[in-house]
């Protein structure tokens, strides 16, 4: 899954420092009270229920008993026995003749031929047997250990029940406990009187028990009137279980799915029905069979049930988008990490994968997809309904999170690679903007395939753009699903920021077809192998199939890179990226940029230690051993130290290089000092942003490979083979290459997840080696320099002089990375600054640094230096260079004469915003009504960005009560025009009066979805630079949030942050006296 919102510079829901200011904020305190009362009622409306016909599957019950699966995690050895997938015991499905009855009980279903006749197959498994083909007319039938035939279901048998049939259950309110009995469906005040002691809802783990083999889903919705509160649909699933040990209890997952009736069968002549139980606190119910199962046995339940849908972001959710002057939806789902339960009751937890099958019951005018591909579609039934039918394959097992479906009325382009189908699709009106995501799907597909040597798993690929959601992509097996701004591109509209962007949320979504998909994790406490993988893949994806993009080099700066993650990293409330979780609050709290770009970053680093050839061929070991599989990093561990012995490495303990980067949060500071002229002295601390959080981690080492390089050798190209390890405090290293050698530059190319700090002799020749020629120095350690000078410097580690040096050549700096480096920490100051007196004397200081980068970038063709233009040229205006404005506001002015004038679009955003800000309410106005009637998502992000750019306080407030007190925005969109709003000073000032009039509808818009709300409160507090500012916002959460004692944590935080930044302020202040006349006003 793609965590990121492209405008968000950071969102740690755990403890976040933003990369622009590092300001901190413990999101959840902050909005967990207010969250208290939101409640997964599961109302039950009827009285009556009308039975399921008896079903007629002939379960053994003189199986082999299965035994008991052992969940322990033993470092010494390895075990990994416990997650393998049993697929002996997944069923078989029938086929439909046309015209045959829409659905037929799962215990009917025989088996379909996997690959359809001419098709590649793209499964290839030990364990995997191949199936024999079909011919045209011949019944189907699987033989296979894993798939055992089931009778077929005769004509006009009980089908898959009609939503017509499905009458209310009674309610019960949140809170009480329901005792539902099947065969009178009486109420209950207490779930004791089964005699059942509920001992295992003390955890928020599924029982080992039983576990599912096989899923058969009907989905029937109900999205076809004029209002979407009334939306609703109907389920029924069929589950086939094994019984691990003697039990009568099934425990699922589930939220807000409405039981109409249930059953569960173990003999061919009928079904039995028993109790059913909710516990609405671990979002769990169970089914009390009224029999003991037994081990070794299998069985099918059937649950049908009744949801309502809403616009959430979670389950299954309806996306809006308008069509001319209607509104239109899209049914899309977005299960990770633990929503699936929302839309069907199922086994919720990564390591209970198995087979899925869909039927979708559709009216004609819409069109539905799934993670399988469409085998049949029957119909229509005397309402004109359709029916459409995935089930095929049925030999690749996957965990709930990764189920996904969508309905609505869909383009679609087509094309294939290595014989999978590969598709883009969107709302009929968007298809022609998905042509540049299907061409580079399939790059990536081709290019992961031969990275691996592991073929896609599944005949097709599928990738679908959809108006809202919550995060930017998810990684759905065969059916990815994107935010429609990280996905359509219009050649000529979009910009090339666009362009990366799509991307490299295209090349990380498709990594987890394999990482993730393919092996995944154990459990959420793992979840960095899903998302750290997918991330460092993603951009050295990017990097293979267009090498002129350097994006490796931009891997360092960018949102998800290394410099980012330091600065949310460096404070005593970060967390590992392995950290334990238990629940799903805790769960959906990890989704961030520790576990993205943290463990991206380590994996970087394990890359650079191992040596490309066996890192590749030992993930290859990983997948392969694992696949269709759950795993943890002790596999990982185990599968890369198994293939560094095979190559005779001299590294082949990856655990004992790994352990302490993934299980302690934080990272070190290495001191370089020279002792003499060959010796170097080296010491290691764990870096945190103040003397006293330092002293708490003192006792933290890690095994740190440090490499160099110096002014003799300028060797910035180093391998394992140069690595030093640095295991202790301290150590020493001779080299006689040190002799006469000026500098010395650790962390070449920012391999290792580690700061460099040198003594004062080193650090002055590093900057006059700046001065004189840069270049001699790598980019990425220019970028380096500069990020670790002004890190050390507000930590107290370094002289805040020697930081404020490191801009002193950027007048002569050309390349994007160290650039960005820099803008990072020019924004810190200029949130510092943005309401002192000295302000106008750092934007006189920023002009004069920026100037020659704008002009010598100007006009550039080449892909690297356009990037560099769009971010230079978006930071020269805004300091007020007089030749970026007198170009944005010309052009934008004729813009606004005329609509249909083009404009570079790498420059759309610094024009649109320049133009806002100096244009007054007129030039606001009219980028409203364009974003209103644009259908062009490209050209709605840039115009509904720059509405935040206004710096009037009453057009302000109007732009806050259009996104809050009317539709004109998507829920997605609202989110991130909020977000911008707070960048601006304009939005600091007005920050409290927008929290009082706002929040309550701010919480109740977004309480459902916790990534985008954590993301508004971030952007509300990270500004804080004051000890004025910060006793406001502690005075209105206290007052809002009526908890002084959720606050205290913050105001430690903040605290610390307001003498971070004053310190910092009295430095540069100093520095801006001396160098630059404070009475330069701007210009």
């Amino acid at each position: 899954m793609c965590l990121c919102i492209q405008t968000i510079v950071n969102f740690n829901p755990l403890v976040s420092f933003t990369a622009e200011n590092d300001a901190p904020i413990e999101v959840i305190n902050i909005i967990e009270e207010s969250l208290q009362d939101i409640t997964y009622n599961t109302v039950i409306e009827t009285d009556e229920i009308e039975s399921v016909a008896d079903v007629s599957q002939d379960i053994s019950n003189e199986s082999e008993e299965v035994p008991a699966e052992d969940h322990s995690v033993e470092e010494e050895d390895f075990d990994t026995s416990y997650h393998e997938y049993d697929g002996e015991n997944s069923e078989s499905i029938p086929d439909f003749e046309n015209g045959q009855a829409e659905h037929t009980e799962s215990e009917s279903l025989e088996p379909i031929p996997e690959v359809e006749q001419g098709q590649s197959e793209h499964i290839e498994s030990e364990s995997l047997e191949p199936i024999p083909e079909v011919e045209q007319g011949q019944s189907e039938h699987i033989e296979s250990e894993s798939l055992e035939p089931i009778p077929e279901v005769e004509q006009g048998q009980s089908e898959h029940i009609e939503s017509e049939s499905l009458e209310p259950i009674p309610e019960v309110e949140h809170g009480q406990s329901e005792h539902l009995e099947s065969e009178s469906l009486t109420t209950h005040d207490a779930v004791e009187d089964s005699g059942y002691t509920h001992e295992l809802y003390g955890h928020i783990r599924l029982p080992q028990s039983i576990r599912p083999t096989f899923y058969d889903i009907w989905v029937f919705p109900h999205m076809y009137g004029p209002d979407p509160e009334l939306f609703s649909y109907d389920c029924e699933t069929i589950i086939h279980i094994n019984c691990i040990e003697n039990t009568s209890v099934v425990i699922l997952h589930s939220v807000d799915n409405h039981v109409i009736d249930w059953n569960i069968t173990d003999k061919p002549q009928g079904s039995k029905q028993g109790r059913l139980y909710y516990n609405y606190d671990k979002e769990m119910i169970e089914f009390y069979v009224g029999f003991t199962m037994v081990a070794g046995h299998k069985y099918i339940l059937t649950i049908r049930t009744n949801s309502s849908l809403s616009n959430s972001l979670r389950g299954l959710y309806y996306s809006p988008y308008n069509d001319g002057n209607v509104t239109k939806y899209i049914l899309t789902t977005m299960m990770e990490p633990t929503d699936a339960r929302r839309v069907f009751p199922c086994f919720d937890e990564p390591d209970f994968k198995a087979v899925f099958i869909f039927e979708i019951k559709r009216k004609p005018e819409v069109t539905s997809v799934a993670n399988l591909p469409k085998r049949l579609t029957i119909g229509p039934d005397e309402d004109g309904y359709y029916t459409d039918i995935f089930d095929q394959p049925q030999t690749v097992p996957m965990s709930t999170y990764l189920v996904a479906f969508a309905i609505g009325e869909l383009g679609f382009l087509e094309s294939s690679v290595n014989n999978i189908t590969f598709r883009t699709i969107s709302r009929k009106s968007a298809i022609n903007q998905t042509r540049y995501a299907l061409d580079i799907g399939m790059k990536f597909m081709e290019f992961f395939e031969d990275y691996f040597q592991i073929p896609y798993s599944l005949p097709k690929e599928d990738m679908i753009a959809v108006p809202t959601m919550s995060f930017s992509g998810m990684e759905h097996w065969g059916l990815i699903t994107y935010r429609e701004s990280a996905m359509l591109y219009e050649e000529g509209v979009s910009s090339l920021d666009d362009k990366e962007w799509i991307t490299i949320i295209t090349a990380h979504e498709i990594a987890h077809q394999w990482f993730g998909n393919l092996v995944s994790p154990y459990w959420w406490d793992d979840l960095w192998l899903n998302e750290g993988f997918a991330t460092y893949m993603m951009y050295l994806a990017v990097d293979r199939v267009f090498p002129e993009w350097n994006m490796i080099n931009k891997l360092i700066v960018d949102f998800r890179g290394v410099q980012n993650v330091m600065n949310t990293d460096d404070h005593i409330l970060s967390h590992p990226v392995y950290v334990s979780v238990n629940d799903p609050v805790e769960i959906t709290q990890i989704f961030d940029l520790i576990s993205y770009a943290k463990g991206g970053s380590v994996i970087r680093m394990m890359n650079f230690f191992l040596g490309e050839d066996t890192f590749r061929k030992g993930l290859t070991r990983f997948l392969k051993t694992y696949t269709f599989k759950t795993a943890t990093h002790l596999d990982l561990w185990k599968s890369l130290s198994e293939q560094a012995v095979i190559d005779n490495h001299k590294n082949s303990d990856v655990m004992a290089v790994m352990n302490n980067w993934i299980l302690e949060e934080n990272f070190p500071v290495v001191m370089v000092t020279k002792k003499d002229d060959v010796t170097l002295e080296l010491t290691q601390s764990a870096f945190l942003r103040n003397a006293e959080q330092r002293s708490m981690r003192s006792n933290i080492t890690w095994k740190i490979p440090f490499v160099y390089t110096t002014n003799l050798d300028g060797n910035f190209d180093q391998t394992y083979e140069d690595i030093h390890w640095l295991e202790g405090k301290t150590m020493t290293v001779t080299d006689q290459n040190l002799k006469d050698s000026t500098w010395i530059i650790g962390n070449v190319q920012q391999y290792g997840f580690y700061r460099v700090n040198y003594d004062v002799a080193l650090w002055e020749a590093i900057l006059d080696q700046l001065m004189t020629n840069h270049t001699v120095i790598h980019p990425i350690n220019r970028a380096q320099i500069i990020n670790d000078a002004w890190n050390l410097a507000r930590a107290g580690m370094l002289d805040f002089k020697i930081a404020l040096r490191t801009f002193d050549y950027l007048d002569s700096e050309t390349d994007f990375v160290p650039w960005s480096a820099a803008i990072r920490e020019i924004k810190n100051l200029k949130s510092s600054l943005l309401m002192s007196s000295v302000y106008g004397a750092f934007e006189n200081f920023m002009r004069t640094r920026i100037k020659k980068a704008y002009l010598d970038s100007a006009g550039s063709t080449n892909h690297y230096k356009r990037i560099q233009y769009t971010l230079i040229a978006n930071e020269a205006c805004k300091y007020g260079l007089e030749d970026c404005i007198k170009d944005a506001t010309e052009t934008f002015e004729a813009w606004m004469a005329d609509s249909n004038l083009r404009i570079n679009p790498d420059l759309k955003e610094s024009i649109y915003c320049t133009g806002v800000k100096y244009g007054g309410y007129r030039a606001w106005h009219v980028v409203l009504q364009r974003y209103k009637i644009s259908q062009s998502t490209s050209e709605k992000r840039f115009l509904m960005n720059a509405l935040t750019c206004t710096d009037k306080p009453w057009i302000f407030n109007k732009l806050a009560d259009i996104v809050m007190e009317t539709d004109t925005f998507l829920k997605t969109d609202g989110a991130i025009i909020i977000i911008n709003m707070f960048k601006s000073s304009i939005g600091r000032l007005l920050k409290l009066p927008f929290l009082d009039k706002h929040w309550s509808t701010v919480l109740e818009t977004y309480r459902e979805d916790i990534n985008l709300l954590t993301n508004i409160v971030e952007a509300i507090t990270r500004t804080v630079s004051s000890e004025l500012e910060l006793k406001m916002v502690l005075e209105f959460l206290v007052e809002k949030e009526k908890s002084a004692t959720r606050t205290k944590l913050i105001e430690g935080i903040y605290k610390m942050q307001a003498e971070t930044n004053n310190n910092q302020l009295d430095a540069v202040e100093k520095w801006l006296r001396v160098n630059y006349d404070l009475d330069v006003s701007p210009s």
